[in-house]
């Protein structure tokens, strides 16, 4: 169980991050590219893993089950992939150190990481490049729709901070937590506290967060709290899933704030191919139109396929 302790000064600082965390991403996709759960994420992990090259010793860092080094997310402002490359790299070498040496006691690490843990400073270059290079290969085709997924969630989140308050925010945060003032519990597979201290808690939507909301190991560090981003989830209205399909009534509800065919594969876990398909389908039908932008198509919600969700435009 992860229990955090806010104090009132913590919960005036509680802030919601609007863009996503580059280095968070990397590690938890190279968590997903390790597993086989999530439906969401089944055409991404077959697509990424003809895309990286020589990413094993990154896959050595980021096991999807049990500890991943506190160093590689460190905390940053923007969502730049060189501005967190230029983060980690700067990260003081004795933590670096500290942290393999902690991942060296559970995981057999190979002579890359081993050299990063002794100091050396081509093996740490090396590895800013490892990460920078995974980050372009594996994540940079879907960047937009993490973006995008993201930026929703955290509009979300802050609408209801506005008009409920905290106690209704981090009550609804996700179903693995429980909020009993001043205390979050969170499902979590070891036992931790973290007390914030007045230093405030951030939250950070993640695209690659699976299952339940994690943070890091150790408390020192700035406190953050990422967690899965909400996804668009199945057309309420049955009805209308009985008259155009659940894909198709999915595609419809997805597409309100324009998509392209790769995000919305991405997003509904349904491949490009079926997409399209689909889409042309909506398309001939008036509820959705399509305009190229390159070699992209951006499909948008016609006046009618706005009714038929009961949207206005």
């Amino acid at each position: 169980m992860l229990r955090i302790h806010f104090s009132a000064t913590d919960l005036a600082r509680l802030q919601i991050r609007d863009t996503p965390h580059p280095l968070w991403e990397a590690l938890l996709s190279l968590h997903v590219l390790q597993s086989d759960g999530g439906r969401h994420f089944a055409d991404w992990r077959q697509d990424a893993a003809r895309r990286i090259y020589g990413a094993e010793p990154l896959l050595e860092l980021a096991w999807p089950w049990g500890y991943s080094p506190d160093f590689l997310t460190p905390d940053l402002p923007g969502s730049g992939i060189e501005e967190a490359v230029a983060a980690l790299l700067h990260t003081p070498g004795e933590r670096i150190a500290a942290d393999l040496r902690e991942l060296g006691a559970i995981r057999r690490l190979g002579a890359a990481n081993l050299a990063v843990a002794d100091g050396d400073a081509r093996a740490l270059r090396w590895l800013g490049t490892a990460v920078r290079a995974y980050h372009h290969s594996a994540l940079g085709p879907i960047w937009p729709a993490v973006l995008r997924l993201v930026a929703e969630d955290a509009e979300m989140r802050r609408r209801i901070l506005e008009a409920d308050g905290v106690d209704r925010l981090l009550a609804t945060l996700h179903p693995a937590a429980v909020w009993r003032r001043p205390v979050l519990e969170i499902e979590y597979p070891v036992d931790q506290n973290l007390r914030l201290g007045g230093r405030g808690l951030e939250l950070i939507p993640s695209y690659f967060c699976e299952d339940v909301p994690i943070t890091l190991k150790d408390p020192a560090l700035p406190p953050v709290l990422v967690y899965p981003a909400t996804r668009p989830g199945p057309v309420a209205d049955s009805s209308l899933a009985a008259m155009v399909g659940n894909t198709r009534a999915a595609v419809l509800g997805a597409v309100a704030a324009g998509r392209t065919t790769t995000e919305l594969a991405h997003e509904l876990g349904v491949s490009a191919a079926n997409i399209s398909h689909h889409v042309g389908v909506l398309r001939k039908a008036g509820m959705l139109s399509t305009q190229r932008h390159g070699a992209n198509g951006f499909h948008r919600l016609t006046l009618l396929g706005a009714a038929v969700l009961g949207r206005r435009l």
